[in-house]
């Protein structure tokens, strides 16, 4: 990494098989692997060199391991940073349950870390439960988070534009809460 360009830490965080480390493959890949293994403590420091409108920077993104038993350990990883993505599976209410314990482990652990949240694997649900799962989400935790996102690592839905948006958003300092709703739901014969 050239130390020219600032760096901005993305955390995501989120419980086991949520579909953290496939959104982050298909946003730096373009790709999708079904067989993705679980991720044991943390792959760390992920980066993409973005250039954008107001400059150049790197993107550190940070993959951590939702298994409970590595917990305290993915909290060590908060630190510094810009952003935090708190993905729940839209096929896993208890994940969706969950989203308000990392909500508050991020808010007990790190200093001012932009919250977004993300339903991920909108294409194995329909558009009327994905919706209605994040609806819920926003209605608890609406206070807290910047933005949520309805995804599909495996169709690509959202995967840029959640990303864009905290480029574009959050790291230029504009403080619009926005809402990005499922636009179709997407099939993926995966």
């Amino acid at each position: 990494m050239q130390s020219d360009y600032p760096t901005y830490k993305i955390i995501m965080v989120g419980d086991v098989a949520v579909g953290k480390t496939s959104i982050i493959h298909r946003y730096l890949n373009g790709d999708f692997n079904l067989q993705e293994p679980a991720t044991v403590a943390s792959k760390l420091n992920f980066e993409k060199l973005v250039n954008a409108e107001h400059g150049s920077f790197y993107l550190s993104l940070w993959d951590t391991a939702g298994s409970e038993r590595y917990r305290s350990m993915t909290r060590q990883y908060y630190r510094n940073a810009n952003t935090a993505i708190v993905v729940y599976a839209l096929d896993n209410p208890d994940s969706m349950n969950n989203v308000g314990s990392w909500i508050k482990d991020l808010q007990d652990n790190s200093e001012k870390v932009n919250i977004i949240v993300c339903g991920a694997k909108c294409d194995i649900v329909t558009e009327e439960e994905a919706n209605r799962m994040n609806e819920e989400v926003m209605k608890k935790y609406d206070q807290s988070v910047k933005a949520f996102f309805i995804t599909s690592a495996c169709t690509n839905q959202n995967i840029e534009e959640m990303f864009e948006y905290i480029i574009s958003e959050v790291f230029t300092g504009n403080q619009v809460p926005e809402v990005i709703p499922l636009a179709e739901n997407k099939k993926c014969n995966c």
